[in-house]
């Protein structure tokens, strides 16, 4: 979900909530960020646009809590006007973060301990994007 304005005719800023559900990992990442965009106009219904993005991440692994961090990145894409009222939106973003998990439980198998660590860090996100724009 994201809100924003248009300023300038050229300039887009807005703010987004996102979660993404990974099933293959088990693990789920909500983003809340701040976009601006330039738009590179082709005609009057058709626009290119580039920008940059700041932001918090929270990554939550299942069975093993939760972790955030800072996000920065950058977007691009298409954006068309198809009426007045609604835009169709196809972009790529790529994104770094600061986020870090790490889990370290320890067990006992026969009166030796047995320590199990995993430590993943989330570097980046390469997301593709189809959204639909309706403006009031």
């Amino acid at each position: 979900m994201r809100g924003g304005a248009v300023f300038n005719g050229d300039i887009r800023a807005y703010a987004t909530f996102s979660k993404v559900g990974y099933d293959y990992l088990d693990l789920d990442q909500i983003t809340l960020s701040a976009s601006a965009d330039k738009l590179f106009p082709v005609n009057n219904e058709m626009s290119f646009y580039a920008g940059g993005t700041l932001g918090y991440t929270s990554f939550d692994p299942d069975d093993f809590g939760k972790e955030s961090g800072l996000l920065a990145g950058v977007q691009g894409g298409i954006f068309y006007q198809a009426t007045p009222a609604i835009g169709v939106d196809l972009g790529v973003s790529y994104s770094i973060t600061t986020a870090e998990f790490e889990y370290k439980e320890s067990y006992t198998v026969a009166r030796k301990i047995y320590t199990d660590e995993v430590k993943v860090e989330f570097e980046s996100v390469l997301a593709f994007k189809v959204g639909v724009d309706y403006k009031f």
